[in-house]
């Protein structure tokens, strides 16, 4: 890719200056940008240039943050950067800054997820940048598509109903040979109350759990609890639910040390355990109880959180950031305090930094819409603010 760089000089100017703002002290972004503007003329660059290498300081951030806090399966996240990038040259060159920033800052802290996924951004935008557009998915060709895979497994009526009771989200993301997994999953709530999948991905440092099962409320928080109970991390999550209820949550998954979860042992436990949280047979709380009597006390739940409500950053969402001290359970508190407000999560993205959790929701009410009214947006905050600074 560097090598399709036209001027790779600006490029190295852009990477050598990106972080010159840090002598200003906080805000090291904004403060470095009369910087570089200085700089460039002194340097005797056209405005052109100058402009090109202003962009790259100004924006060093912007990619990682979006691949790791946005849901880059909502076509405006896309959209929006498109937007902001301009043209496929300043993407490139952005997007190698961004890779080359976060490789640097030490061994382990662009894990192979992340990797994977700032590839996607790029890619995807990449795609709009030159000549991509959304359409509405054809369903009618994703039938005959999923039916070909298929083949036998599924009756031709079981596939065509699944085509048509699942979300545009769900048939744009998600590959034909997912979905025909997912029918054999479905298949299995005949007899079971919870249908599994796990795939390791070592290289990515993550696990991908697939869980199928009839939709409650509040579901995302008991997954999210048995799987915190377990010594488990979500770092990301794909909800989708289709209009007979039957949920498809995708779960990328790693253990505290940033690994794939791959003990068998392990995962025989959770999943023994998360059945019987959905059958109603144990509480996610005595899980949790049991999990830290086990550990060291985490953060004081007394410090208040930083709460963010966002519609502009999503056209069918309403996009919910939380930053707090990392505790164990705390995702779960979080998402069932969703749940009690009368909310829908579509997808997530979980983060920590040190010990401050820094976790993004894609929510919608249980009609679809969005979190317009001032006075719900203000119910929300003050239900998150009250759940997370109360002693634990």
């Amino acid at each position: 890719m560097f090598n399709e760089v036209e001027k790779p000089g600006l490029l190295m100017l852009g990477m050598l200056l990106h972080d010159i703002g840090k002598a200003k002290g906080h805000g090291h972004v904004a403060k470095g940008i009369p910087l570089i503007q200085g700089l460039t003329r002194r340097l005797g660059l056209t405005p052109e240039d100058g402009a090109l290498v202003e962009f790259l300081v100004a924006h060093h951030l912007t990619m990682s943050h979006i691949a790791q806090r946005r849901d880059i399966d909502d076509p405006r996240t896309i959209g929006d950067f498109a937007a902001t990038v301009g043209d496929s040259q300043r993407l490139r060159m952005l997007y190698l800054l961004t890779f080359a920033d976060m490789r640097a800052v030490g061994p382990g802290v662009l894990t192979g997820w992340q990797a994977a996924i700032l590839h996607e951004l790029y890619t995807r935008t990449l795609a709009r940048l030159t000549g991509g557009h959304d359409e509405r998915p054809n369903r009618t060709r994703f039938a005959e598509r999923l039916q070909a895979v298929v083949g036998d497994d599924v009756p031709l009526q079981a596939v065509k109903a699944h085509v048509a009771m699942v979300g545009d989200r769900y048939l744009t993301n998600t590959s034909v040979q997912r979905m025909a997994a997912h029918l054999r999953l479905i298949a299995q709530l005949d007899s079971a109350p919870v249908a599994t999948e796990l795939f390791h991905h070592p290289d990515l440092g993550s696990s991908a759990l697939v869980v199928v099962t009839r939709d409650v409320p509040g579901l995302f928080a008991l997954i999210a609890g048995t799987l915190a109970a377990h010594g488990v991390n979500i770092i990301s999550a794909q909800i989708a639910t289709r209009a007979d209820g039957v949920a498809i949550d995708t779960f990328q998954v790693n253990d505290p040390a940033g690994e794939a979860v791959t003990s068998a042992t392990q995962w025989n436990r959770l999943l023994d355990a998360l059945r019987s949280v959905l059958v109603r047979e144990q509480s996610v709380e005595a899980l949790l109880e049991r999990r830290q009597r086990a550990v060291r006390p985490g953060a004081d739940g007394l410090v208040p959180p930083k709460i963010a409500i966002d519609n502009r950053l999503s056209d069918t969402d309403t996009v919910v950031e939380v930053k707090c001290p990392d505790r164990l359970g705390l995702l779960h508190l979080i998402t069932r305090t969703l749940s009690s407000q009368g909310l829908d999560i579509a997808s997530a993205r979980i983060a920590t930094e040190i010990d401050q959790a820094l976790d993004t929701f894609y929510v919608h009410d249980h009609e679809g819409r969005k979190l317009d009214e001032p006075a719900a947006t203000e119910r929300l905050r003050g239900a998150l603010e009250m759940a997370l600074t109360q002693r634990t």
